[in-house]
């Protein structure tokens, strides 16, 4: 193969920005990351100098875990949404041709998050919106979240998911690995699957919902919980007409995480190829990590060239709505 993986243009989908008001507001409330992980420095000309080492020419930023709702009080967290969301616009105004901004809003509280919707899409420039799994154990599923649902429908947006540290973790398990490492996946797994029995994915249906890390295990379990109609129905959980593979095909997936061997496999029997989106997640993934990861989806038995330009940049481009290889 004459291009190798970090020469081959690509659209990032799934990275992260570490604003000063972040940080600052992380070592206020935590005196550290709680997320048994350790955290990357990070500057704007840090992941530009990143990009163009590994081909990549232009990111989607978030703020990652823990999400803002889990800080401090209603009042701390709202402020601490506007803070980065401010510091994030101001980081795509300053290279809006390397970033583009998915805004994060201060769940749990809904009117706050209502608000910053509003803010975000009016005011800054920003893609879309991250929503976390789970903020302090309230899951975005929560009926006490359908006006934001309502609102982010309204608008038309774009919208990811960051897993965050489950409600409940058991004890006496697991209990030296890293959190993201195992209970990231089990908690975007278990909301999505939430979100889709409760019907949200069909009723907002202006919604683009992009799942991180190929959807995390659903690829593996769709034919399972699909399996269960006949049950979910009798239960009144589902309509008769409910359809697991319909509504599954409506996702966008991120590729973050090594996902080349197994994940995407199994996804692309659910996803059409044009719904993969690549994805780094810099800097919580170390830069070695991802060329390693990057090279197993380039060089993936199943991948061909027309496959590699829409994995790696074309379906973004489509999604997006812009040129940006130029």
């Amino acid at each position: 193969m004459s291009v190798n993986f970090k020469k081959y243009p690509k659209v990032d989908f799934h990275a992260h920005y570490i604003p000063q008001a972040y940080l600052e507001g992380m070592m206020e409330c935590f005196g550290g990351n709680p997320d048994r992980f350790p955290q990357p420095t990070w500057s704007a000309e840090k992941h530009i100098a990143f990009n163009k080492e590994m081909g990549i020419v232009y990111s989607l930023i978030s703020v990652s875990s823990p999400h803002l709702g889990f800080f401090g009080s209603p009042e701390y967290n709202k402020n601490l949404a506007r803070l980065c969301n401010e510091q994030g616009n101001d980081i795509v105004k300053a290279y809006p041709n390397d970033f583009g901004l998915m805004a994060s809003i201060p769940l749990p509280d809904v009117e706050a998050a209502i608000d910053e919707i509003a803010y975000c899409c009016d005011t800054l420039n920003c893609v879309g919106f991250t929503l976390p799994t789970n903020t302090k154990g309230k899951y975005i599923t929560d009926p006490d979240f359908i006006p934001v649902w309502e609102v982010l429908n309204r608008y038309g947006a774009t919208v990811t998911f960051h897993p965050n540290k489950p409600s409940a973790v058991p004890s006496g398990v697991a209990e030296a690995l890293p959190i993201p490492m195992m209970e990231f996946f089990f908690d975007t797994t278990r909301t999505v699957t939430d979100l889709i029995i409760k019907g949200y994915i069909t009723k907002y249906n202006n919604i683009k919902f992009v799942l991180p890390h190929v959807g995390a295990l659903l690829g593996f379990i769709v034919d399972r919980l699909d399996s269960y109609k006949t049950i979910l129905v009798q239960t009144g959980a589902v309509e008769s007409d409910f359809d697991m593979n319909s509504i599954m095909s409506r996702f966008y997936a991120d590729t973050a995480g090594s996902s080349s061997a197994k994940q995407i496999p199994a996804m692309r029997q659910v996803l059409d190829d044009s719904h993969f989106l690549y994805a780094s997640d810099f800097p919580f993934t170390p830069d070695a990590v991802i060329e390693e990861q990057g090279t197993g989806l380039f060089e993936a038995t199943y991948m061909t060239d027309e496959l590699r330009e829409m994995f790696f940049y074309k379906n973004a481009e489509a999604f997006l709505g812009k040129k940006l290889v130029k």
